[in-house]
């Protein structure tokens, strides 16, 4: 059986995922690779260092350009680390897997929403991996680590956990509220029109918070930051669930 090391520093980990220094088959498998034989970071401690991650990322844009951010970002949330799978389940403490969710939230709102606004009134002069980090920003709750294979986007919620589906439509109410950019707020559309088949009543209330009142539903729950109208239909077919 593996056995546990130490935390890896904060900043050789940045560089890991975002450097592509994985690539280097002793420091992947031996250090830092969650399911290699021999020693590994503890399923705790690569939780502590994501939420540390997600908590502060405005230091990736002083330390990786842009398409480093995006490749990385792939990398965590994707299948290549299966990062998600293991710090979602025992031995890390329900609470701190609560804090994992949670800091999605800074994610979009100090570094995805900055930089998808910017990108949004200027992209003639977006930098190069502007789009392929869009790209990832867009589809990030679609990104298979967050859910094992054919489980779809329900693996959001291991074991049906009511308190974890709480945590998570908080922050996509929060991504719908608080960010700007319209890629952000498709992106919580996106995984919203996912969830719908799992959730449909509570989808569509969140979504109905943020159009306006038609036939089809009225809105019970009025929030002050509607969508913009150019996600208005967008924002219906996620509430029926019509998301690709």
């Amino acid at each position: 059986m593996s056995q546990a090391n130490p935390a890896p520093d904060f900043d050789e980990w940045l560089a890991y995922v975002f450097q592509k220094k994985h690539d280097d088959e002793s420091f992947y498998h031996l250090r830092l690779y969650p399911h290699a034989d021999g020693p590994r970071i503890h399923p705790a401690d690569l939780a502590a260092l994501v939420v540390r991650l997600n908590t502060r990322p405005a230091l990736l844009r002083q330390r990786f350009d842009l398409e480093q951010i995006a490749e990385g970002f792939k990398f965590i949330f994707g299948v290549e680390s299966e990062y998600f799978p293991l710090i979602r389940q025992d031995p890390v403490p329900e609470e701190q897997q609560h804090d994992v969710l949670r800091s999605l939230l800074p994610l979009y709102t100090d570094l995805f929403d900055p930089f998808s606004t910017a990108f949004e009134q200027q992209p003639e002069s977006a930098a190069a991996g502007s789009d392929d980090l869009a790209l990832a920003i867009f589809m990030l709750w679609d990104m298979s680590g967050f859910h094992p294979p054919g489980a779809g986007l329900e693996g959001l919620f291991p074991n049906g956990n009511l308190y974890q589906v709480g945590i998570v439509f908080e922050v996509f109410r929060a991504i719908l509220t608080r960010c700007r950019s319209e890629n952000c707020r498709a992106s919580a559309l996106h995984a919203l029109g996912h969830i719908h088949a799992y959730h449909p009543d509570r989808v569509a209330s969140l979504i109905n918070e943020f159009l306006p009142p038609d036939k089809i539903r009225k809105r019970t729950r009025r929030s002050r930051h509607e969508l913009p109208e150019s996600l208005h239909g967008y924002a219906r077919c996620a509430r029926e669930g019509k998301i690709l």
